[in-house]
């Protein structure tokens, strides 16, 4: 099951979100993959991270920024929260379907700007619209893609219980 939120934050909460993440000043770290198994012949499927959250640590100075997001969804206990960024590559790629991680979860993708690229679950095609936050299971295979219609696409994904 998959819901979807609009208009998921308040104005001013998700513009300093989107202004710190679309900024100039944010580190960007290159990942080779968005899945394990991907061949060096595939190209398209790497993308830009920032990680937010993970191993039970703060890994960003960014992390108080997210706590209008962290309110709202309330978990019981954080796994990763990480941000991610697909430049657009002159085509529209849809990357291999993925688990985040292969136990039940909950996964939040909070979206920050509004362009063609999408989040396919299932037969669902869920389209990237800034301050949306899409809630379902991270265990469930998903594919992201990049965007042909802005320079990048980028979204905040929150895996928690």
């Amino acid at each position: 099951m998959v819901e979807i939120i609009d208009n998921f934050l308040e104005e001013d909460d998700f513009n300093l979100i989107k202004n710190i993440f679309l900024g100039e000043t944010i580190n960007w770290f290159y990942s080779k993959n968005i899945y394990q198994d991907i061949k060096e012949t595939e190209f398209g499927h790497n993308f830009l991270c920032h990680m937010i959250y993970r191993n039970d640590q703060i890994t960003s100075q960014h992390f108080q920024t997210l706590q209008p997001v962290l309110e709202k969804l309330n978990p019981k206990a954080l796994i990763r929260i990480k941000a991610n960024m697909y430049l657009n590559q002159g085509k529209y790629i849809i990357h291999r379907p993925h688990q985040d991680f292969q136990f039940k979860h909950k996964t939040a993708l909070y979206y920050l700007n509004t362009n063609d690229g999408h989040t396919i679950i299932g037969d669902k095609k869920i389209e990237s619209v800034a301050n949306r936050v899409i809630l379902f299971d991270g265990s469930v295979e998903h594919s992201s893609t990049n965007c042909t219609d802005a320079n990048r696409r980028l979204n905040i994904n929150f895996n928690y219980f």
